[in-house]
Formats: structure tokens, C-alpha cells, sequence
């Protein structure tokens, strides 16, 4: 991420920076540090299309996944790099899952009935 972020009380868990551009990017923070991030997803990101970091809370045997999309990027290669990223997670483990995905939820939208069905 372009600069520092520090909010009190918290620590910085994992970020993901872009590299051809300035500003913007994924954070997230965590009050304790009781976490480890999965490089094998941050990794995964693809500036714009599919942005996404992760931590794996380990005493709750849950996996946290930020996501964020450009509005005017390409959709198709957002649901490849995503349906990457659930599969790098396996099968046992819980996800809480956010971001900024860019799509519709409460009008019908195909992307957001395309992204749903990949969930």
C-alpha cells in the first residue's frame, strides 16, 4: 500500500499494494496476533481485476478474504482469480468473506448471480 496506516490498538495483519499504480490497496488489521497470512493467497491478487488478501485466524479455524474490484475491469478474469482463491483454501476451514466486489446484490444483477454461484 501507497504510505502507512496505523490505527491504535490494532495491528497490521496483511496488505496488498499495487504496483503500477499510486493509490490504493487492501488492509487488514487485527487486535491481536493470534493470525498468520496465507502468502499462497495474497499472492493470487491481479492489480484491479482481483484484489484480495487473506489471514487465517488460528484459534478459530477461520480464514478471513478481502476482496476488491475495479468497477470497469475485466469481470471473467475477477471469477478465475477468485475461484483460485477458494480452492488454494481447501475444504475444511470456515471464511468470512468482504470487500468491495463492484456488483449489484439487490437488482438482479448477473455478476452478482455469477459471483454468488462461485461462492
Amino acid at each position: 500500500m501507497c504510505g502507512e496506516i496505523a490505527l491504535e490498538g490494532y495491528h497490521t495483519a496483511t496488505t496488498y499494494g499495487r504496483l503500477n499504480l499510486q493509490q490504493g490497496g487492501i488492509a487488514i488489521f487485527s487486535r491481536d496476533d493470534d493470525f498468520t497470512a496465507p502468502n499462497r493467497i495474497n499472492c493470487l491478487s491481479v492489480e484491479l481485476h482481483c484484489e484480495v488478501s487473506a489471514v487465517r485466524l488460528n484459534s478459530h479455524n477461520m480464514t478471513i478474504l478481502c476482496f476488491y474490484r475495479s468497477l470497469k475491469e475485466d469481470f471473467k478474469l475477477f471469477l478465475d482469480t477468485s475461484e483460485r482463491v477458494f480452492c488454494s483454501l481447501g475444504i475444511s476451514c470456515n471464511v468470512m468473506l468482504c470487500g468491495d466486489f463492484n456488483v449489484r446484490f439487490n437488482v438482479g444483477d448477473r455478476k452478482a448471480e455469477s459471483l454468488c454461484d462461485l461462492i
